[in-house]
């Protein structure tokens, strides 16, 4: 498998949510950059303040699937930073 970082879990009503994503999704690419940690994840997201969509692209039942999900400056303050938090 690719490198890339394992959603453990995804908080309802969250950006992560409301695109797709489920626990055990791996994330490979994020707007256009692959993704290999969560340090990488981050620096991957606009580091501005305000709204953006952000392409994604994850592997979940080994199958790889593109997914876009729109950050908001108040996302912004629950950006993972370690593995254990949520997405």
């Amino acid at each position: 498998m690719k490198s890339g970082v394992l959603v453990a879990s995804v908080a309802a009503d969250s950006p992560a949510a409301k695109a797709g994503l489920k626990a055990g999704d791996v994330i490979t690419v994020a707007n256009g950059k692959s993704i290999g940690s969560p340090r990488e994840l981050v620096q991957a997201l606009p580091a501005d303040e305000g709204s953006h969509e952000v392409d994604l692209t994850v592997v979940r039942d080994k199958q790889s699937r593109s997914v876009k999900a729109m950050l908001d400056p108040a996302s912004r303050d629950r950006a993972p930073a370690r593995r254990d938090q949520p997405l």
